[in-house]
């Protein structure tokens, strides 16, 4: 979703917990509390997404999400 949209969502437990996905159920077992992903666009297209997880509450901040989509 992240890839199609060019959106950067910040998640939290809650929202993870929300998704019916393997992954996301996988993630939540490894106890990430806080999700970030973010689009991978070039001048050619898209490459894919860089996904950030962490076992710390709001480990990332939207000031976070600027500097790594630069």
């Amino acid at each position: 979703m992240v890839f199609l949209k060019r959106e950067t969502p910040l998640c939290n437990r809650d929202d993870l917990a929300a998704i019916s996905s393997p992954i996301v159920k996988r993630m939540l077992e490894l106890r990430i509390q806080s999700f970030c992903s973010i689009p991978l666009i070039t001048r050619k297209g898209k490459l894919g997404t860089l996904n950030l997880g962490s076992a710390s509450e709001h480990a990332f901040a939207p000031q976070d999400v600027c500097f790594l989509k630069k």
